[in-house]
């Protein structure tokens, strides 16, 4: 998972200095394309979505061993899947196509709310209408050492005789730089 974490982290930043580049073209030659870093950015992406499918497949096959509230987030992520399909078919016509109907500038409005803002919506829907059925877990961290040989206890919210379970080692890399951020 952390690798496509990593994928979609280097494909967000190509993508958007690919598109910065591009927008400096076009204010110089009143032409529009689709920069090299761009299209890299969308390959990541790609990957990043192939990755993510095989996860959720192989998690599908141990589903039963999932506590329900995981099994809510497994089921959004296999639902919200088609809609992110379409929305990198929508980008890849965008970046790679020279068909005017999916340019960014130029293209019919249509199929950009219909491949792309639809899906982008739905997504977030699917998302917090379970994220917010979730009940709240605290993380207390309990041991120390290398990375990779955390262990930390978790307590759901409203007592301390909940059976203690062991989280994964590691954690998410994302999640920790996030943490970095004063509130």
């Amino acid at each position: 998972m952390q690798l496509a974490e990593l994928l979609i982290t280097v494909g967000l930043i190509l993508s958007i200095v690919g598109g910065i580049n591009a927008g400096e073209d076009y204010g110089k030659t009143g032409i529009y394309k689709s920069q090299t870093l761009s299209k890299a950015g969308l390959g990541l992406f790609i990957a990043a979505f192939a990755i993510l499918c095989l996860i959720t497949a192989s998690l599908v096959q141990s589903i039963r061993h999932c506590e329900e509230g995981e099994k809510r987030i497994l089921l959004a992520v296999a639902v919200s899947l088609p809609f992110l399909l379409v929305r990198l078919i929508y980008s890849a016509l965008a970046v790679f196509a020279n068909k005017r109907s999916f340019s960014l500038f130029y293209g019919d409005v249509s199929i950009l709310l219909f491949m792309a803002l639809l899906e982008e919506v739905i997504v977030v829907v699917i998302y917090e209408g379970v994220g917010m059925t979730l009940k709240k877990v605290k993380w207390d961290r309990v041991a120390g050492g290398e990375r990779g040989s955390e262990e930390y206890r978790m307590r759901l919210q409203g007592g301390d005789d909940e059976p203690e379970r062991r989280g994964q080692e590691g954690g998410s890399w994302t999640l920790k730089l996030l943490a970095l951020i004063p509130h």
